[in-house]
């Protein structure tokens, strides 16, 4: 029976949580300002252990959704016929919550809060 009862709150957390993300929507920025990319910047760079990031500055501007290529480095007998190594993409999603705009890293599901940062509902084509 206390099996049964672990399961079954177990359960209801789970929606719980999962309800809390369905009021995430997926966003784009609303005015891209000096500031804003600077704050989108510093925090895809700290969400990757510090490494230096540069993104354009129209990024999130049209689509929630973007993919940083990692540095390509020559390798010595690696990687690609170009004897580049390169490494697997990382994805950040821009999000619309109840309280503002978030940055989500898509590998981890983790979020950062965009202080600063105006964003609104990316609306499909």
């Amino acid at each position: 029976m206390n099996r049964h009862l672990g399961l079954a709150l177990t359960l209801a957390l789970m929606a719980a949580c999962q309800s809390l993300d369905e009021d995430a929507q997926y966003a784009v920025v609303i005015l891209s300002t000096a500031a804003s990319h600077e704050t989108i910047n510093n925090t895809i760079s700290s969400a990757l252990d510090d490494r230096s990031v540069r993104i354009a500055r129209n990024a999130f501007t049209e689509s929630s959704l973007i993919s940083l290529e990692p540095a390509v480095r020559p390798g010595v007998g690696q990687g690609d016929a170009s004897g580049m190594t390169r490494g697997k993409p990382e994805q950040f999603r821009l999000l619309r919550t109840r309280t503002g705009c978030e940055l989500q890293r898509v590998s981890t599901a983790q979020t950062y809060t965009l202080d600063g940062v105006q964003c609104r509902r990316e609306t499909a084509y």
